[in-house]
Formats: C-alpha cells, sequence, structure tokens
C-alpha cells in the first residue's frame, strides 16, 4: 500500500478547508438557530408587554368605573340594571307611571339604533303638556330615576300663556312662571341585545 505524503501547501489548503466547514457548520447549527430563538423571544416579549400594558389600561379603568360606582352608593343613587332586548312594554310602563300628572301626551317611536356592540338605543320623543313647570319638572325626574336605565338628550319647555320658551338640558334648570307648560322632550331607553 503507499502512503501519499501531503506537501506544506496542500495540509495549509486542507487547514483552511477544515476551518471554513467548522465556521460553516457553526453558523447553520449554533448562530443561525440562537439568532432566530432571540427573535422569537423579543416578539414573545413584545406581545407580552402590549398585554400587560392594555391589562392595566383596563385595570385602571376598572378602578376609576368602581369610584364612580362608590360614589353613587355614597350619594344615595340606586343601581339601575340595563334590561334584554325587546323591554318596549317595561319602558312603556315606566313613561306611563312618569306622565300620570300631566293632562296630555304623545309618543312618538323613532327606529332602534343598533350601532353600540351589545346596547339598543330605544329613542322615543315625548310631548306632554303641565298645570306648572314644577309638575313638568317632577315628570322629567320621575323620567331619570326610574327602574329602566334611560337618558334625556333634548329637552324644550314652552311656557304657553307668557309665549315665552325655554331649552335646556337634563342637567340645566331654568324657572318658569306656574302657568300652563308644554314640554318636548326625545328619551333614550337603553336595552341589552
Amino acid at each position: 500500500m503507499a502512503r501519499y505524503t501531503f506537501n506544506k501547501k496542500e495540509k495549509v489548503l486542507m487547514t483552511i478547508l477544515a476551518l471554513l466547514l467548522v465556521g460553516v457548520a457553526w453558523y447553520f447549527l449554533v448562530f443561525s438557530p440562537c439568532q432566530q430563538s432571540t427573535q422569537r423571544i423579543e416578539t414573545q416579549v413584545s406581545s407580552t408587554q402590549t398585554q400587560v400594558d392594555l391589562a392595566a389600561s383596563k385595570l385602571q379603568s376598572m378602578d376609576s368605573m368602581q369610584s364612580s360606582i362608590d360614589a353613587d352608593k355614597q350619594s344615595g343613587k340606586t343601581q339601575v340594571t340595563m334590561p334584554a332586548y325587546d323591554n318596549s312594554q317595561a319602558a312603556l310602563v315606566q313613561l306611563n307611571g312618569a306622565l300620570a300628572d300631566t293632562e296630555s301626551y304623545t309618543l312618538s317611536f323613532n327606529d332602534l339604533d343598533w350601532s353600540t356592540s351589545g346596547v339598543v338605543k330605544r329613542g322615543i320623543d315625548v310631548v306632554y303638556g303641565c298645570s306648572s313647570y314644577a309638575t313638568a319638572r317632577q315628570v322629567l325626574d320621575k323620567l331619570t330615576s326610574g327602574t329602566y336605565p334611560c337618558t334625556i338628550d333634548s329637552v324644550t319647555i314652552s311656557n304657553s300663556s307668557a309665549g315665552s320658551k325655554v331649552s335646556t338640558s337634563s342637567s340645566g334648570t331654568r324657572s318658569v312662571s306656574s302657568s300652563a307648560t308644554s314640554v318636548r322632550v326625545h328619551v333614550t331607553f337603553y336595552e341589552t341585545c
């Protein structure tokens, strides 16, 4: 068997080739998987940080809502639960009770508003007449303090004997003489769907 001996030039070339193969093997077997693992971990950290930020924001909102609920309880306000969809009969009973002290009233129903996710808004235009501003104000108070949640979106109060007209928001207070009073109000009842 003949033995071949490598000369110095061939040994150098083979050493370079071996080092090159070790470098390529290190790149594909060690470096590249570590880089991919690092990128995957950074993505997970970023995703987790986003979730933590959202949870912190949600917690802050919940704390704010709880503070508001506690303040309402301390001020004596009662908690109102939003009824399920198609609560129109119960809303009419509430309206009838609130409008019992009026001389006459007319109801006009708007189309249902489904634009808010999970909530149906039932708008009703109410026109009623009373003997005085005080009675008109009591009717508005009864509307907002009823069993079912509602908001008064707009109010127009007219004093028919003096010819004056007063427009106000649900939080504003105006005085009108105690003669015949006509009121136009838009009420929105809320229901879950």
